[in-house]
């Protein structure tokens, strides 16, 4: 059975198993697991059981659903994933792994049964003279052969899913296992979890402890260890876990890649002592060497592939300074897109009588002619460091120190403000009278919410508060190709721009009148 464990908050240490109806998670106490939280919706996730696999489902939460650090409307789980509900940190644990930890225990010293080998000393074949014996022969082909698919694996995916699958599959076939584990840094925490589990036979609900002592000393030491008799091994003299769950013999060798280990293999059998071989070990790490090369390419695959679909996303509403900007540090999306107060300029865009307008064209001809527009004004926002945050009909709301602020926000709205009439008016010289059209501008500066804000099932960028709604209503006061800007807006660009004060102007949803003025030039 599949279980969660809860890491963090008030009931830590408790667990609760999954069954195939699913788990429901929230503050009321029907829920099969009852979180006493305030930041915990009644009824917040459930854990469903479909297609073989494991779902966490949010239930439309007040306060959302992460997986992994990232909120979700539903994600499949992995053994090893981290739910965050409310102040509530659990962990998600399947079957196969329900019951694999890290346990301390004695020294790592190599005695009866016990072999410590560094790197530098797995030898793996010796060179073929008149004397080689036939065993001996058989062994440099068996060794040349497995790398030799180990080697063809790698070539063959760079899914890094399918690719320790092909791995673990290939040392089934080579070694005497009945169970093994393959377990890898974490990239982001550095810890040790297990990645892809092979444990016993189908039904088989059992589970393994792993000696911390042997994987850390694995990790840090560049070590293979090769356990023959775990009975009468002195690592597991104090430990009960070896007599409990039957281990007899065990390999635990280090993927390395020449300058990282990055994680380890384990195997080992239930059955009898002495199951593996020092040829065995020497073999293994041969073949943990060969696939680690192939796990760090296919981390790199993903990592360009995440990279590149995070950029493709956020070039839709940023320019490139500010997308590299984001990318540039593995952590920045977070920092920059978190909800936070900061002052911002806001800029607001309309068509004016784009409603007639569009009763004279086709529904094709409108969706030409907004493209061609929308096209030509965003890179004009872009142009000059400006965020997009969305287009509503025949307007466009952009964002000047958001999510990055610079000293010349406020310039810069109005220099993009400037270019974007002037761009239009030489655009309308082309196009027949009757389809020409104009635009009003409004821009206004002050402290807003920003940041993504949403429902856990769709998340923007976006800024929230009294200046948007400034900037907005001065924009719908313009006259048409002309540009208003508000009095915040104009004590930091008076000395940039020739302006005129149109003076005190009642705008929609604001009780007292605000100083408007008008961009010259």
């Amino acid at each position: 059975m599949a279980r969660v464990l809860i890491i963090e908050g008030k009931q830590k240490g408790d667990f609760r198993v999954v069954l195939p109806k699913g788990l429901s998670v929230g503050r009321l106490s029907t829920n099969d697991l009852a979180l006493p939280d305030d930041q915990v919706s009644r009824q917040h996730v459930k854990l469903e059981f479909r297609g073989g696999s494991y779902w966490a489902v949010d239930l439309g939460s007040k306060n959302g659903t992460k997986v992994n650090g990232d909120f979700v409307s539903e994600r499949e789980l992995v053994s090893g994933d981290i739910i965050t509900v409310g102040k509530h940190i659990l962990r998600f644990e399947d079957e196969t792994t329900a019951r694999l930890e890290l346990k301390e225990s004695a020294p790592l010293m190599p005695g009866k049964g016990t072999i410590v080998k560094g790197l530098a000393e797995i030898e793996l074949a010796h060179e073929v003279d008149k004397d080689t014996s036939a065993s001996a022969l058989e062994k440099i082909n068996r060794t040349l052969k497995t790398l030799y698919e180990v080697g063809k694996a790698l070539l063959s995916t760079s899914d890094l899913s399918e690719l320790l699958n092909l791995i673990m599959d290939l040392v089934f076939k080579t070694l005497p296992a009945e169970r093994g584990f393959l377990l890898l840094t974490d990239e982001r925490t550095g810890e040790l979890r297990p990645f892809l589990v092979r444990a016993g036979e189908p039904g088989y609900e059992g589970g393994i402890t792993i000696s911390r002592t042997i994987t850390e000393t694995v990790l840090r030491d560049r070590v293979s260890v090769l356990t023959a008799d775990a009975a009468t091994d002195p690592r597991f003299q104090s430990g009960a876990s070896v007599f409990l769950y039957g281990i007899r013999s065990a390999l635990c060798v280090p993927l390395w890649d020449d300058e990282d280990v990055i994680g380890v293999i384990y195997i080992d059998t239930r059955t009898q002592s002495y199951s593996f071989t020092e040829d065995e070990l020497d073999l293994l790490t041969a073949m943990a060497n060969q696939a680690a090369i192939g796990i760090q390419n296919a981390r790199l695959v993903e990592k360009a592939r995440r990279e590149h679909e995070i950029r493709e996303r956020l070039a839709r509403y940023h320019s490139p300074g500010v997308v590299e900007h984001i990318l540039k540090e593995s952590e920045a999306q977070d920092d920059l897109l978190k909800v936070a107060e900061k002052e911002v300029t806001v800029l607001f865009s309309d068509i004016k009588g784009f409603t007639t307008l569009a009763e004279k064209l086709t529904p094709a001809e409108v969706a030409e002619l907004l493209d061609a527009y929308f096209t030509m004004m965003t890179d004009i926002v872009f142009e000059y460091g400006g965020t997009l945050d969305k287009y509503m009909g025949d307007s466009i709301m952009a964002l000047f120190g958001a999510p990055i602020s610079g000293e010349d926000d406020a310039v810069r709205a109005v220099q993009a403000a400037i270019k974007m009439q002037k761009a239009l008016s030489e655009q309308m010289e082309s196009v027949p009278e009757s389809e020409r059209f104009q635009m009003r501008i409004g821009v206004n500066t002050g402290m807003v919410v920003a940041g993504n804000i949403g429902s856990p099932r769709r998340m923007d960028y976006t800024v929230i508060g009294d200046a948007v709604n400034v900037a907005q209503r001065l924009e719908s006061i313009a006259m048409p190709g002309r540009i208003l800007i508000g009095g915040s807006t104009f004590e930091q660009v008076k000395d940039k721009f020739l302006l005129n004060e149109i003076g005190r102007q009642r705008v929609k949803g604001k009780d007292e009148e605000v100083t408007v003025y008008e961009v010259m030039g």
